[in-house]
Parts: C-alpha cells; structure tokens; sequence
C-alpha cells in the first residue's frame, strides 16, 4: 500500500466520503421526504447507513490526524477549525431562511436553538447544565456533529495520554454499546443496579452504539500503516461491533448493507479499479462539498419541494425534489470553496504560534473586510429573527385556513351523503310502487 499523504490517496478517500453523503441525501429527500405524491421510494431507504460509512471515515482519518498534531491543543484547534466555518454558515442561512420556509420538518428555530451547532454541544447539556431554554438544533441531522465531536474530545485526550492503546478505550466503549443495546433482548435490566445504570448513562451520553464503526476505522488505519493482519482482524470484529448495534439481528436486509458499508471502506485498499473509480473527479467533488451539503440539505430541500409541488402540481415529485437538492449542492459548493477558507484564515492562530500546517492568517485589511462581512450578515440574521413572529403568524393563519377548509369539506361530504341517502330512498319508494303497481296488474279481473 503506498503512503496515506499521497494525492491519490487523498481522493479516494474524499470519494468515499462522497458516497456517503450521496446515500443520505437520496435516503432523506426520496425515501423520507416529505408527503407529496409518488415522491417517497424504497429504493433508497438504506441510505442512512452513509452516515456509518463517516463514523468509518471519521475512525481511519482521526487517527492519522492525532498522529500529525503536535500537542492535544493543536487537534482541537484542527478540527474546531475545520467544523466551526461551515456550521456558522449553515446556521446563518438556515435561520434566515427558515421564517419563508413553512413546509420544514422541524419547527422553526430560535436564537438560542443556534447554540448546540455553532458550540457543538449536545442540546440536552446547555438546556441541564446551562438552563437555557435550548428546543433542539436548528437541523435534527446535527445529533451526528454531537457524536462526533464527543469522539474527538474523547479519542484525543486518551490518545495523548496512551497513544495508539487509546483505540482500545474506543472498542471498549463499542462492547458497551452493544451490551446495552442487545441486553433488554436477553433479560437484563440495567436499572436493577447503580452498575448497570453508570453504564447506559454512559453508553447514552457517549453514543457508544456508533463506536465499533469509529474503532473500526481506526484499526484499518493501524493495518494500513503497519499491514499486520491483527489489526485487520480487530477491524472486522469492530465492524461486526458496529454493525449488530445498527440493525436489529432479525433484520437480515439491514445486517446485510451494514456489512457492505464495510466492504465499500476497505476494499478500495486492496483492489486499484475501484480505487480509481472513487477518484472520479464527481466523487472527490461530492466530497468537497460534503460537510456542508450534510448540514444543510434537509429541511431546505423539504420546503422548497412542497413550495415546486404546490406552484407544478402536474410535474412528477421526483423531478422536482432534484432541483433544491442542486440548488443546495451549489450552496454548499460556495460554502466548501469560499465561505470556509475564508473563516479559516480569519480565526487562524497568528503565525508565530501556528504549526506549520495551520491556515495562513488573514493580514490585518482582510480581517477587517472579513469582520465586515460578518456584520452584514449578523444584521441579516437579526432581521430574519424580526420576522419570525409575522411567519409565525403566517404559519398559524395557513393552518386555521386549512382547518376551515378542512370542516367545509367535511361538511360537503356529509351532505353528499346525505343526498346519496335521500336518493337512495327514493329510489327504493320507486321500485316498491313499481312491484306495487305490477301485482294490481296481475291480480286485476
């Protein structure tokens, strides 16, 4: 195998991400999309799985970052920088959009509902810890930002601390997840002891049921820099890990496409035609833009469907979905390739401090351009805050004109049949007189 820092290397990882985020973009916008006719498909109702082939990604990539980090500070600052760019971009637009976009899956957000994302905290610290009033993130998709950084906290204080045996502190946590995934099957009730509840709080808070597709990942990366065949085999088992805790083992369909979430990360190691076609240029580009397009695509995607759908109703749903899932894919491309770059070299550290692979800072007329910017669009946002209560109340207008249409409906239907009754009554009075009139006939002298 040649060397992880190699172009080519690079994109075909970035290809497999761009397999992922393409399973659950089809899995979100054509399988549980929303409610319009002939939209929805099985088809693509695996695709959620995309998301264990990041935590695989995530497992395999984090390593290798941790072993170029020259302190644990130095891997936070990584990885805060290549997250925090993108999700205040995210945020940004989805809250100003969101008063205009009344078929979302979630409610529309608040100021603080921006928190979880842009702190990366699970929402369930800010509102115990904190007692912020915190409903949720502003997109339902982020509970898989909050796995993660969970796993970087983790992974990279006991990686600093132990090294590599810091994987084992992963697949710890992935039997864990396992065991109280499964044990309620088996009888057990983790409840019944302080034992037993220590580790499902644990296993809840942690998430520890994605674990064995992190570990995975991380293994595969130790058999890939040392090619010894333990490290494969500890891959596998991970995997297996991961895999009984995504699926219930009665499904036979889902543990199947769990295990080809596995094959699909490691086979390209071993086999050059399928290395090369996740170098496809459509897929390393589906891998740039992946971090944001995840962020984004839902709900917009969603609402701007229903809006086509309601302004077309004679245009197939499935064509229609395809327009705003291109529209946020160019969003996301101007995120990925303007709009990040851009935050990095704002919040780099000054060069004197910066490891060698940090972002060069922005000079002091670019920070003040760049604050600029960022001001603009703060006033932007809080505009679209001011308009929350008139979409709300456009919203609550909406659906009591519906409700009204709704009662008028369903008293029309009534009286149909209620007419439908009548007639048939009436019908029956005729066909009685008929058979009335016929008898006199024939009894007639």
């Amino acid at each position: 195998m040649e060397n992880f820092d190699t172009k080519k290397r690079v994109r075909h990882l970035d290809g497999l991400r761009g397999l992922a985020i393409l399973a659950v973009v089809l899995f979100h916008c054509y399988s549980r999309g929303p409610d319009l006719p002939g939209l929805n498909t099985n088809l693509f109702r695996q695709g959620y799985l995309g998301v264990q082939l990041f935590f695989l990604l995530s497992g395999f990539l984090i390593l290798h970052s941790l072993e170029t980090s020259s302190s644990l500070g130095h891997f936070y600052h990584r990885r805060w920088l290549r997250l925090f760019p993108a999700m205040v971009a995210a945020s940004w637009l989805i809250f100003v959009s969101a008063p205009f976009m009344y078929d979302r899956m979630d409610s529309l957000p608040g100021y603080l509902d921006a928190l979880p994302g842009i702190l990366f905290a699970d929402p369930h610290w800010l509102r115990d810890w904190a007692r912020l009033p915190v409903t949720g993130p502003i997109e339902g998709d982020f509970w898989t930002l909050f796995t993660e950084v969970k796993f970087y906290l983790l992974f990279g204080a006991a990686y600093f601390l132990v090294r590599r045996k810091a994987i084992g502190l992963l697949a710890l946590l992935a039997v864990l997840g396992v065991v109280i995934y499964v044990g309620p099957a088996y009888g057990f009730d983790f409840n019944a002891s302080l034992l037993g509840r220590a580790a499902a709080g644990v296993s809840d808070e942690m998430n520890a049921r994605c674990y064995g597709w992190f570990a995975a990942g991380a293994f595969f990366y130790l058999y890939f820099d040392s090619e010894r065949p333990a490290f494969l085999a500890a891959s596998a088992g991970c995997a297996v890990l991961g895999i009984v805790a995504s699926t219930s083992t009665a499904d036979v369909g889902g543990m199947v496409f769990c295990t080809g979430v596995y094959l699909v990360f490691i086979a390209p190691f071993f086999w050059e035609p399928l290395k090369r076609l996740f170098c496809h240029p459509w897929g390393v580009f589906l891998g740039f833009i992946s971090y944001p397009l995840y962020l984004l695509h839902q709900n917009i995607s969603w609402s701007l469907a229903a809006k086509l759908h309601r302004a077309f109703p004679d245009v197939p749903a499935k064509l229609l979905m395809a327009g705003p899932v291109v529209l946020v894919g160019v969003l996301a491309w101007l995120s990925a390739g303007f709009i990040e770059p851009l935050g990095r070299q704002l919040l780099a550290w000054s060069p004197k401090s910066a490891a060698p692979s940090a972002p060069r800072p922005l000079g002091r007329d670019g920070r003040a351009g760049a604050c600029a910017l960022f001001a603009v669009l703060a006033a932007l946002g809080v505009t679209a805050g001011q308009l929350r209560p008139v979409a709300g109340a456009r919203r609550a207008l909406e659906s009591r004109i519906l409700a009204e249409q709704q009662g008028s409906l369903d008293a029309l239907e009534q009286k149909l049949a209620d007419s439908r009754r009548a007639l048939a009554g009436i019908h029956l009075a005729r066909a009685q007189a008929q058979a009335y009139l016929e008898s006199m006939k024939r009894n007639a002298p």
